[in-house]
């Protein structure tokens, strides 16, 4: 029989929507270092000159669900005790059903993928000459693989429109064949539309060195990439109390069978970018929020309404795509999901990014 009291840990979008879903059915606590979930993508904020309050909503407005709000860091989970332990104060929260959603630990290097990084990165591009400009991605896995191409023409735009166009942009990647992962015909779309607008692709770097001083890269093998701006996308790692407690496979990550109960405690469940890389799956917020849906089901023994389905889009002018992957095939373990590759002009972009946006508020509650 399913416990009353379910603990969810991580205020992101999986952590937040899971609580929404379970409140009024459980007596459910909420944990999160954070008061705020961010909604909106980092990327957004940068181009359109916005501050952090446009891509954030307060946790505190979930207490009138009925969801009890615990702001710290959790430092232990005690799974065959059914205990979780928190820094502040050393305390300790006892469950019946656990949710892990803690995400990723993403380095605050200067990149658009964090609000650390973003802060980092207004620095670098308010002194940079931006002549050169360069994408790296250090290693896999990262949050929303596409993402890295998507960010490299919107910053050539972006510098266009301050009459700062660069010289050249450039994307290094430390994979032969980027995106080839989720389908050959995936990367081959990208890789046109990146050479129709300009932007440069540098596969198979393994990144070593960066010399922020002289502005260039070094790859294992030796090879030197210059930059006047570097965005540096930093390999995602375990959240800590995941990769030192039984829940986490060889890899670090989390543990779970392919409906996201972990393999070794039926009353844990893991959900979004804590346990993706174990189960095939890329970081994505619409996978985070699918996990929530499929655990909140469970719980409650009502029907599902979202399928494991993502997508992230790749701006580039007219030849702008959005890659449209059903993850169903990877569950049950297939090598690769169905994707397709949708071509779209930049207004159906704009409007792809607003609906977007609107069912991530949806399903967190903030609609």
């Amino acid at each position: 029989m399913v416990g009353n009291r379910v603990v969810v840990l991580g205020g992101g979008v999986g952590g937040v929507a899971a609580a929404v879903r379970l409140a009024g059915k459980f007596q459910v606590t909420l944990v999160s270092k954070s008061d705020f979930v961010y909604y909106a993508d980092i990327p957004k904020l940068f181009f359109e000159g916005l501050d952090a309050s446009k891509a954030v909503w307060p946790l505190g407005r979930l207490e009138s669900a009925g969801i009890k709000l615990m702001r710290g860091s959790v430092t232990n989970i005690d799974a065959a005790n059914r205990v979780v332990r928190l820094a502040e104060g050393e305390r300790a929260i006892e469950y019946d059903q656990l949710v892990v959603a803690l995400g990723a630990n993403v380095d605050a290097k200067p990149h658009l993928w964090s609000p650390e990084g973003l802060n980092l990165f207004m620095d670098e591009f308010t002194k940079s000459a931006n002549r050169r400009v360069v994408v790296c991605v250090e290693g896999t896995p990262y949050r929303c693989p596409p993402a890295p191409f998507d960010v490299a023409h919107r910053l050539a735009s972006h510098l266009e429109k301050l009459g700062r166009k660069p010289e050249s942009v450039t994307v290094i990647h430390p994979e032969k064949q980027p995106l080839a992962g989720i389908g050959l015909h995936v990367y081959e779309a990208v890789m046109e539309s990146m050479s129709r607008v300009g932007v440069n692709v540098i596969a198979g770097f393994q990144l070593r060195e960066v010399n922020w001083d002289r502005g260039v890269l070094t790859s294992e093998s030796g090879e030197k990439v210059s930059f006047d701006l570097l965005h540096l996308i930093p390999k995602h790692t375990p959240p800590q109390p995941i990769s030192q407690s039984e829940l986490a496979a060889p890899n670090g990550w989390g543990s779970a069978n392919r409906d996201l109960r972990s393999t070794k405690y039926d009353d844990v469940h893991l959900i979004g970018d804590t346990v993706a890389p174990t189960l095939g799956l890329p970081m994505a917020g619409f996978l985070a929020l699918y996990g929530a849906d499929s655990v909140a089901s469970k719980l409650t023994g009502s029907q599902p309404r979202l399928t494991p389905e993502a997508s992230c889009p790749v701006e580039a002018s007219t030849n702008s795509i959005i890659p449209l992957c059903d993850f169903n095939p990877k569950l049950q373990g297939k090598p690769l999901p169905e994707c397709t590759v949708a071509r779209v002009d930049q207004r159906f972009m704009r409007f792809f990014r607003d609906l977007t946006r609107t069912k991530f508020l949806n399903e967190i509650g903030f609609s």
